[in-house]
């Protein structure tokens, strides 16, 4: 907070008796000289402040655009590949519910049609092979386990310590008499085993499914006690799993999984159709069954995403372009810092026109951000090696130098939008690149992070120091000023009391040579 001109109260402080001389102000048109060397290392020290609140906002805003934009996970994040995508699919036809479809960069554009899908992919598994609990009325989920009464009178045999282990697929899970049907489950699906566990109540069944489908038939026992024969689980009665088969396009398709990739695809199956088989050459079922998928180029949201992009990154070039080119005019340079005696005598609005102005040209001429600004501009003009091109080649460029917004990035949409419907491949390539060869937005992200953890580390930690030491010379300068203070009131008195002396002294003199005459 800046300082203003303090004159400690004293009970000698008034008129001098004596020589009738206005004491406070004297003393204090005396020390205005020290005070004036408070105002402006006071002053000084609010441009060092000003500064740093700068340097932290550009912090705070880098940060936040790192965060949203160059992050490896997230909804917002530029640096995943499918970003820049520009296919879509669209489905057709009466069960075109059966299927999902996401289109990846490796998409091409067409048609496909999806025949019978004759099996969706399930895991090994094996269910109870009847009722389980005692007169078939179904277990509670909250029920526990050592109070379960099964099928034929039955309960589970735990030990002394009321435990018992079932081993599935060679992982041992521990269950206990106080565990609910609910709380086994979770330990079951939370386990290593690959396994899924449910419980059917209306069925009054338990199953075991694989979570790896298509996979080999598991095996389950009882370590101790009997829980997996209770709940109707055997190992005599799991089923080895059977993959998803559909036809596409006339040929048979199988996968392990209900979600797979196939011809830049990611097809994911939901439920069985009746649509046409293709054997030797001759289709057969009804067409009406079939699934049409059509692929074609849109760039409308890959295009909003980069553009949502390009305007967060110009408001932090537009900034520190500003700061490092903003400069006072002749009229303004009398603008200072403002001290809190100058601003008792001004309206709010006044004190923000003032400061606004007394802000101006703070970070003029900065290296740093000079620095960060020149370094990310360089990124934009770099080729990228896996894509051959360079930002410049799919419609990004940066401004004017001498216009004012030399470091923005200025969108040709259109060729953008070309580039991405042509070949999105390579629009993703220049941006977030490849593993082994990354795209300009890794140049600009360890651009912004060495500078932040480097130049502008070392600014902040230099304003920091500054700001102490100014502080703790304006203590020393004010003690300086009150030692002065109470030096001359002491003088003052002196001269008031010395003064009386002589008044006295007259007086008694007048009074005895009047009395002589």
């Amino acid at each position: 907070m800046a300082m203003n001109p303090i004159f400690r109260s004293s009970p000698t402080r008034m008129m001098g008796l004596s020589s009738g001389l206005d004491t406070d102000s004297i003393i204090q048109q005396t020390l205005r000289l020290h005070q004036m060397r408070i105002d402006s290392r006071m002053r000084q020290r609010t441009i060092l402040e000003w500064r740093q609140q700068t340097h932290n906002s550009i912090k705070e805003q880098i940060t936040n655009f790192r965060n949203t934009f160059m992050s490896s996970l997230g909804s917002t994040t530029m640096m995943q590949r499918g970003v820049y995508n520009s296919t879509v699919a669209n489905l057709t036809g009466k069960n075109s519910d059966a299927v999902t479809i996401a289109t990846t960069l490796g998409s091409s554009v067409g048609t496909i049609s999806i025949g019978k899908i004759e099996s969706l992919a399930k895991g090994a598994n094996v269910t109870s092979t009847g009722s389980v609990s005692q007169g078939g009325s179904g277990f509670l989920a909250s029920a526990k386990l050592g109070s379960l009464t099964f099928d034929g009178g039955g309960q589970i045999n735990f030990d002394a310590g009321g435990k018992a282990v079932i081993k599935i697929n060679d992982t041992e899970i521990e269950i206990s008499e106080d565990d609910t049907i609910s709380d086994m489950i979770s330990k079951v699906n939370k386990s290593d085993a690959g396994v899924t566990m449910s419980y059917d109540r209306l069925a009054d069944r338990f199953t075991l499914e694989g979570k790896t489908v298509g996979g080999p038939a598991f095996g389950i026992s009882d370590v101790s006690g009997n829980a997996l024969s209770m709940f109707g689980l055997q190992q005599s009665n799991v089923k080895a799993g059977t993959p998803a088969r559909l036809q596409i396009n006339g040929e048979w398709v199988s996968s392990d999984t209900n979600t797979f990739d196939f011809r830049g695809m990611r097809i994911t199956l939901h439920r069985t159709t009746n649509g046409t088989v293709t054997t030797g050459g001759v289709k057969t079922g009804d067409d009406d069954e079939d699934i049409t998928v059509s692929l074609r180029r849109d760039a409308t949201d890959a295009v909003n995403r980069i553009k949502g992009f390009i305007d967060a990154y110009n408001s932090i070039i537009k900034k520190i372009e500003g700061l490092v080119r903003e400069r006072k005019t002749s009229g303004e340079a009398s603008y200072l810092p403002l001290t809190d005696e100058e601003k008792s005598m001004m309206s709010e609005k006044q004190i923000e026109e003032w400061e606004a102005i007394a802000r101006k040209g703070i970070l003029r001429g900065d290296q740093g951000l000079q620095g960060l600004a020149n370094s990310l501009r360089s990124a934009l003009f770099q080729s990228v090696q896996s894509a051959g091109m360079s930002p410049s080649d799919i419609g990004l460029t940066t401004g004017n130098f001498f216009g004012g917004t030399g470091g923005q990035i200025i969108l040709d949409e259109d060729k953008l939008r070309a580039a991405l419907e042509e070949d999105p491949e390579k629009v993703a390539d220049i941006f977030a690149g490849t593993e082994g060869n990354r795209g300009f937005l890794w140049r600009m992200n360890t651009v912004m992070g060495d500078y932040m953890n480097k130049s502008q580390t070392i600014t902040l930690k230099n304003l920091e120091d500054s700001i102490r030491r100014a502080n703790e010379q304006m203590t020393k300068m004010q003690q300086k000023m009150y030692q002065e203070e109470d030096k001359l009131y002491k003088q003052f008195a002196a001269m008031e009391t010395a003064l009386s002396k002589m008044q006295s002294q007259g007086d008694w003199m007048s009074a005895m040579l009047g009395m002589n005459k």
